[in-house]
């Protein structure tokens, strides 16, 4: 069996080889930090790039990550998969060197290696017929959790929209928290549908700062079950249909549908706890500071590729930094963001009333 480190470096030759014969080059500002993305293979650069549009920006010479990708069957370069066993499930197996400098992650259809010392990711892909959900909505997203989190920014299963503050002019967000089928992605996209800004439905980058904590949006992207969606027939139309049997979500990319309303970053203001009742309107209510951590915590902390210490301690920050609510989720999914606006007049007033 090879070494994760020689899987890279053999993943790494085959990437220049594959992108000599020709490749595109794109920046994006992830998490606050410059990140320039190589592909070779122009169908895979689109899709790639589809989810990340929103944060592109002009090209740096010293970018803090670099993630190389290359497709096999575009380029007649062969996939380095490297051998790591039998794969347990669709999404693959994710492990480390011993020193933690290298990462890797193998799949079905392809494989990903990070060396974390020189901030570079290579990737590769058999194809495109059979990439998974995940891979199309979310580019390098389990490598990229690693790589933040030594950059001070935690990924936290979440969805995170946004509006314009009265008080300071600025934007800033509420926090979408609960385990899957709670109602965050429904929440996400209803708040997107209904004028506010989109940040994320799944998964988002949590930062502390010095003025309290921020959340950065990371994919222009969500995952929406093909029934469900059903519910939402304008995105329905633009929806891109699920490639493998074990998939029952289709993706959705909202650049093409109004790049206006994507945002990169956003204080957080409040933390909202979607839950599906059986009620005619949605509405909003306080929730306990424990309530909250108890909602979040759990997914949050068992989404991170690997184990971190302090991980609990910064959610438990947000949770003691801001309020949190219940947001009941009634039948008619078009009154979500009449409840989230009246959500947000509400912060509004109370920043107002304390003078912030």
């Amino acid at each position: 069996m090879t070494t994760i480190a020689t899987d890279y470096d053999a993943a790494s030759a085959a990437f220049e080889t594959a992108f000599a014969k020709g490749g595109t080059t794109a920046f994006y500002r992830i998490a606050g930090q410059p990140v320039r993305v190589r592909v070779a293979g122009p169908m895979l650069a689109e899709e790639i790039d589809l989810p990340l549009r929103h944060l592109r920006m002009p090209p740096c010479d010293s970018p803090a990550l670099t993630a190389d990708m290359w497709n096999a069957e575009e380029c007649g370069v062969p996939a380095v998969m490297g051998d790591r066993g039998r794969l347990d499930s669709p999404y693959g197996n994710f492990f480390m060197s011993d020193d933690r400098r290298y990462l890797g992650m193998q799949r079905a259809t392809g494989a990903y290696w990070q060396d974390c010392a020189a901030g570079r990711i290579v990737g590769c892909a058999e194809g495109l017929a059979r990439r998974s959900l995940d891979e199309r909505a979310r580019p390098f997203h389990r490598l990229l959790a690693a790589w933040m989190w030594d950059l001070g920014v935690q990924f936290v299963h979440a969805g995170l929209v946004a509006r314009e503050d009265a008080v300071s002019g600025g934007m800033k967000g509420v926090l979408f928290v609960g385990k899957s089928g709670s109602g965050k992605t429904t929440s996400s996209i209803a708040c997107f549908r209904g004028g506010l800004t989109y940040l994320g439905d799944d998964f988002i980058g949590l930062e502390q700062t010095a003025d309290g904590f921020a959340g950065h949006g990371l994919f222009g992207s969500c995952l929406v079950n093909v029934e469900h969606l059903k519910r939402f027939p304008d995105l329905n139309a633009v929806s891109l249909a699920p490639r493998n049997d074990y998939e029952d979500k289709a993706v959705v990319y909202m650049a093409p549908i109004d790049d206006m309303r994507l945002a990169a970053s956003v204080p957080i203001a409040a933390i909202v706890m979607p839950r599906i009742v059986d009620r005619p309107d949605t509405i909003y209510r306080r929730a306990t500071k424990g309530q909250a951590l108890l909602t979040m915590a759990p997914s949050s902390v068992m989404s991170l590729p690997i184990m971190v210490h302090g991980a609990m301690d910064r959610l438990a920050g947000l949770v003691d930094a801001v309020p949190a609510y219940w947001l009941e989720l009634g039948r008619d999914v078009n009154d979500i963001p009449h409840a989230v606006n009246a959500l947000f007049d509400e912060l509004d007033a109370n920043a107002e009333s304390a003078g912030k």
